[in-house]
């Protein structure tokens, strides 16, 4: 049965309209089992997507907001009901000029009187469901109003070409890092833009300058040391879609093994704590949190913790990232968390992710 989409008709309570935290890092951090159960926050729902290539048992996609939990079976739904390439067109990774035939198609024979946030949604046909997010929007205003200041078209183009890290060095300290892209750089990874993306100020462990210093070293690892070229969040960031470099959950081999699972998903809209406490004790084996801890004290850090562990079985595994604020597991905890530092720091080399500073991976003792 197609799931349908509870949720408040307001558009603009939409976070994230899709992932930013690397899938195919994910998949290697967690490294889920099959048969497993898995607990995965919904955010855009593209990487609880992804998680079916690995064969859990079942896989339940949590998220406190209703609108977000509405984004994941809006595409729950496109995935069943449309094609490859109508799907990408869709979600914003291709371009498309019948995004809102697309949807009103996804939306056809639904009964849910609250689908209405999804008909009265504005901009599906320019943007795509992917840039629908307040998170979105806002790296949309900055790449059409502020980039092409500091960028030229022909640097865009010269930055996504496949080529070699030493070729890629030259380029970034000549011709890339100019006075203007610092300067917009700083802007741009600032408290302030922080704000307009959603997130919370008042949590922040460090101010403007530890934001940007951060920032512009993970930014000059993705353009040098990685390749630009193959890293679809940096695709979407500098032009708004992702073309032919795609997530995990878009790429066409992937579509039919994660198609035919789809029923091995649940979405809830409730509290990450508030729906573990209505799972029995030892029952869950793998947790994808994303950036989940990024909005709370570190009191509510160490109680969500505890929750978790509640529900984990011994050698569960815990996968989130660090952006803004500095989390993993407090001394007081070492007996039932143990870190995998190294397994993270060399998966953390790898990430495509383009707004997290770190990778952790924890493990829950016996």
């Amino acid at each position: 049965m197609t799931p349908e989409i509870e949720v408040a008709a307001d558009s603009t309570a939409l976070l994230n309209a899709q992932c930013w935290e690397d899938a195919d890092t994910l998949l290697a951090a967690l490294e889920v089992q099959p048969g497993e159960t898995v607990v995965s926050v919904g955010s855009g729902g593209d990487n609880t997507l992804a998680l079916l290539l690995a064969n859990p048992a079942r896989v339940m996609g949590i998220d406190p907001d209703p609108a977000q939990i509405a984004c994941c079976e809006l595409k729950t739904i496109a995935y069943r009901k449309l094609g490859y390439g109508e799907y990408l067109e869709l979600v914003g990774s291709r371009t498309s000029t019948r995004r809102q035939k697309l949807l009103d198609e996804c939306l056809d024979g639904s009964i849910s009187a609250r689908v209405a946030f999804w008909r009265s949604v504005r901009g599906i046909d320019a943007r795509g469901i992917g840039g629908l997010g307040q998170f979105e929007r806002e790296l949309n205003r900055f790449r059409v109003g502020l980039l092409p200041f500091a960028q030229s078209q022909a640097k865009l183009n010269a930055l996504l070409r496949p080529t070699n890290p030493e070729s890629r060095a030259v380029f970034f300290d000549q011709a890339w890092n100019s006075l203007r892209w610092r300067v917009l750089f700083r802007r741009g990874f600032s408290r302030a833009a922080a704000i307009a993306r959603g997130q919370q100020a008042s949590l922040f462990d460090r101010g403007d300058d530890g934001l940007t210093s951060g920032a512009s070293e993970r930014f000059r690892h993705l353009l040098v040391d990685l390749e630009p070229a193959e890293n679809p969040y940096l695709h979407w960031y500098l032009r708004g879609y992702h073309g032919d470099v795609l997530p995990v959950a878009m790429r066409t081999r992937n579509r039919g093994t994660i198609r035919d699972r789809l029923d091995r998903i649940s979405w809830r809209a409730q509290s990450l704590e508030g729906a573990l406490g209505t799972l029995p004790a030892k029952s869950v084996d793998r947790f994808n949190l994303g950036g989940v801890f990024e909005p709370t004290s570190e009191a509510a850090y160490h109680h969500l913790l505890k929750a978790i562990i509640r529900a984990a079985r011994p050698g569960a595994r815990l996968v989130y990232w660090n952006t803004l604020t500095m989390r993993s597991r407090p001394d007081t905890m070492r007996q039932q968390l143990r870190p995998l530092e190294e397994l993270a720091i060399r998966l953390g080399r790898s990430d495509k992710s383009l707004f997290s500073q770190r990778l952790v991976i924890e493990e829950v003792m016996g």
